[in-house]
């Protein structure tokens, strides 16, 4: 896909693997306002190391990097999916855009990483929720230099107050710079108050009851169910017999509630979890430490299930209700061919959506059942290999 920017030569020779646009071009004016906003709005300096937070696909990244080509863009996703695609369009583009690099978990941990970057720019998911969005203003504030600055583009009418007032809680000096059309605006932050924090200053410590044990596990703001083990979990872990599995594989691992209960439960049975996010991987690493698992639980982060090595007798899932319909007929697919000859997956759903995947578990497998009674807040259902 070729993206057109204006009259910007450098952004009107992108070119991008894909996008969420169909089509062979991407006008950024028309097709993306705030991408067009930020672009027009924020002004770097040459040599200044900027940090592109939730890169996505990388076009934000490429965008910014030709409208700013003295800049040093260093570009982060979270999702190791994201994450490969924009090192995929950073390298398709390395010729005209040589000041773009891909960073990820790792670079973001290490200590010399606070302080290490002079601009952050963040442009807040819509679908994100409040405490997710705040955490990550806050994490990038630990990485800023002194002096340096925060660029959010919100929308006025999807959080954007809310986010200037999370702003306010990490920076002195925040206003509006920049309008754009439909509804976006540019917002700068200057003065970050009390100093570099440490990303582990942002976990808390859960504690649970399961399977006749206490849990204290550690979560972090971002992360689904931060505050405990939820319903839907507690009803997986509790319906399921645990206690013969050799080898299990814990799909969408989160802060580790599955896989590290069932792990304590089976003292001699082994676990794989694995997570798109990388920050929901480090923290059940951290966490499989905690119980003394280490030996037995590998955490992996990864977006593609055929990648991970070996076969498994039991596989269980609290699966994201948001993705569409082919991500997770690809997961369920993949989940069949690790799974051994009638060794079953068990997913838990919300009942609004139920008939959704029972369709497209049924679709993936050959077959799908009630594990737990159909008429619960959520239902576990089951398939074979």
């Amino acid at each position: 896909m070729l993206v057109q920017f204006q009259n910007d030569q450098a952004a009107n020779n992108i070119r991008v693997l894909r996008t969420k646009r169909r089509g062979p071009i991407l006008r950024v004016d028309q097709d993306c306002p705030d991408l067009a906003l930020a672009a027009e709005g924020i002004m770097l300096v040459d040599g200044e190391r900027v940090l592109l937070l939730d890169c996505g696909d990388g076009l934000r990244g490429l965008v910014l990097g030709a409208a700013n080509p003295g800049a040093r863009m260093l570009l982060h996703d979270d999702n190791v999916g994201n994450l490969e695609l924009a090192r995929r369009n950073v390298a398709l583009n390395a010729a005209i855009l040589p000041n773009l690099c891909v960073v990820n978990n790792n670079w973001l941990k290490r200590d010399a990483a606070a302080g290490e970057v002079d601009v952050i720019i963040f442009f807040p998911d819509r679908f994100s929720s409040l405490k997710i969005i705040a955490a990550t203003i806050t994490v990038g504030r630990r990485l800023l230099a002194a002096g340096g600055r925060m660029y959010l583009v919100t929308h006025r009418r999807i959080g954007g107050v809310r986010h200037e007032a999370m702003l306010h809680g990490d920076f002195t000096d925040v206003h509006v710079i920049a309008r754009g059309h439909g509804g976006y605006r540019l917002l700068e932050a200057r003065g970050g108050g009390a100093g570099p924090l440490a990303t582990s200053n942002l976990r808390s410590v859960i504690v649970f009851d399961i399977l006749g044990r206490r849990f204290e596990l550690e979560s972090e703001p971002s992360l689904f169910a931060k505050d405990g083990l939820d319903d839907g979990t507690r009803l997986l872990l509790e319906s399921v017999d645990l206690s013969a599995f050799g080898r299990l594989l814990d799909i969408g691992c989160g802060w580790g509630a599955v896989g590290l209960v069932a792990a304590t439960v089976n003292e001699h049975g082994r676990v794989v979890m694995v997570d798109v996010d990388t920050r929901a991987v480090d923290v059940a690493a951290d966490n499989a430490v905690r119980l003394g698992l280490r030996q037995r639980a590998a955490i992996v982060a990864s977006d593609n299930l055929g990648t991970i090595p070996g076969d498994f007798d039991l596989a269980l899932s609290n699966p994201p209700f948001h993705a569409d319909g082919a991500t997770l007929l690809r997961l369920f697919g993949l989940a069949r061919q690790k799974l051994r000859p009638r060794c079953e997956l068990y997913l838990v759903v919300e009942q609004t959506y139920v008939t959704r995947f029972r369709l497209i578990v049924e679709s993936a497998f050959g077959n799908v059942r009630f594990h737990t009674p159909s008429d619960g807040a959520f239902v576990v259902l089951a398939a074979h290999a």
